[in-house]
């Protein structure tokens, strides 16, 4: 009974699952971290969404979390190392990080356009430093794309033919 128990758990769908919190420890770690502190708080900021330029910074910013926290769970779990499809890991990233610092910076530059220099305070002061920490996040995943980068020339060889 024992040995057929065993077989089973061996057999597991999500027996290629093994946690990684150390990945949190380490710069790129601690920078998903940020980006996903920093989303969170540009959504809190803006809303509600009463313009245009307000609705497209909020839309940019969830996409972004979601991308981040999808980013995180791969690491988390230790997806990179399970998948056996030829992706450079790192290379994705890389290039995930820079869109998204792209559509963020964006995002940022309608949310702020609109908003300074509005007449309403307490919405314009809310929505400016939504804006301002839009610029942060922008940063953020800049760093992230250039962690992604230094990984990605670390593990990338030429060859030479």
């Amino acid at each position: 009974m024992e040995q057929q128990k065993r077989v089973v758990d061996d057999g597991n769908l999500f027996s290629w699952i093994q946690i990684n919190k150390k990945y949190f420890r380490t710069a790129p770690g601690i920078t998903k971290i940020i980006q996903v502190v920093l989303g969170i708080l540009c959504l809190i900021l803006a809303s509600p969404a009463v313009h245009v330029s307000t609705l497209w910074f909020s839309y940019v910013i969830i996409i972004a979390i979601v991308v981040t926290v999808i980013w995180s769970f791969i690491y988390l779990l230790s997806a990179r190392e399970a998948v056996s499809f030829p992706i450079n890991w790192p290379l994705t990233e890389m290039l995930n990080m820079c869109f998204m610092a792209i559509i963020v910076a964006i995002a940022t530059i309608f949310q702020l356009s609109h908003w300074i220099g509005a007449r309403y305070l307490q919405e314009c002061v809310r929505n400016v430093i939504a804006g301002v920490l839009g610029i942060a996040l922008c940063v953020f995943y800049l760093i992230g794309a250039g962690l992604a980068y230094i990984e990605w020339r670390q593990t990338h060889t030429i060859n030479s033919s």
